[in-house]
């Protein structure tokens, strides 16, 4: 109990981190819902459980929300202001037809002329932007299914990006580029044989949580602004997700079993 309700205040922690690096956290927590509310709910019917699992939970939440305060004030003292923390350029740059969700000089200079407007705040320029993207998404002028396709394939569909940023400095960088697409396609594989594996067998352990948090993270992209780069934190969790593929997690029997073997 005590060693799992440190690992959780440390996952408050460590998903404070992250959000500061690319805003991922809540993707990771609505997966851990998903997994605990939905697909094992049964757990939930036994009242000592429940309370176990909303008291582990609220702990994790109260940890990220807590240390979120820190972290606003930590940025507005090195920038001078308050981080607006509202997306609207992001939605905006997403709806995109033209540059197909990805970075445009169009969007860019909009968002620059509203915080260039004589005492803009960050978060007024990026409310601005929110509803430029508002007037953009209901003009009927986004065709949704092909900008989608669009977005799917720049988030996705390669891993050579990369190679590009230190192209100036090595040799080789198509033979560079075909490796980093090679992993990247072999880890999506394997992953997706893992996927098919845990459908068939009906598996609800905890590394289900790496398929939801990959969707997670695919459907929050396809509404906000698209690179290649986004997909980083996919590959590792396709990594630990492929090992299932080839190795199920050990049953409950299994696992007292072994624990009484290695203590008698």
């Amino acid at each position: 109990m005590l060693g799992l309700t440190l690992a959780l205040l440390l996952g408050g922690l460590v998903l404070r981190w992250f959000n500061g690096v690319r805003p991922i956290a809540a993707v990771v927590i609505i997966a851990l819902l998903s997994w605990r509310l939905v697909l094992k709910p049964e757990e939930w019917l036994l009242e000592e459980s429940r309370r176990y699992w909303l008291g582990l939970l609220a702990a994790l939440l109260a940890v990220y929300a807590v240390t979120g305060l820190l972290w606003q004030a930590n940025l507005t003292r090195r920038i001078g202001e308050e981080p607006s923390t509202t997306p609207g350029y992001s939605v905006l740059v997403g709806f995109n037809q033209d540059s197909g969700g990805a970075w445009n000089q169009e969007d860019s200079q909009l968002l620059f002329s509203l915080g260039d407007a004589p005492g803009a705040t960050a978060q007024q320029a990026q409310e601005g932007a929110l509803e430029a993207a508002k007037d953009r998404i209901t003009s009927g002028k986004v065709a949704l299914l092909p900008l989608l396709r669009d977005k799917l394939r720049a988030f996705l569909g390669s891993d050579h990006a990369c190679v590009g940023y230190v192209g100036s400095v090595v040799r080789h960088t198509k033979l560079f580029a075909l490796a980093c697409n090679g992993f990247y396609y072999a880890a999506m594989v394997l992953a997706g044989g893992a996927l098919v594996r845990l459908w068939r067998n009906r598996e609800r352990f905890a590394v289900v949580l790496l398929p939801l948090y990959v969707l997670g993270l695919t459907c929050a992209q396809m509404l906000v602004e698209v690179a290649g780069r986004y997909h980083y934190s996919l590959i590792p969790v396709l990594l630990l997700l492929g090992q299932a593929a080839l190795f199920l997690p050990a049953p409950a029997e299994t696992k007292i079993f072994q624990k009484n073997r290695e203590s008698s």
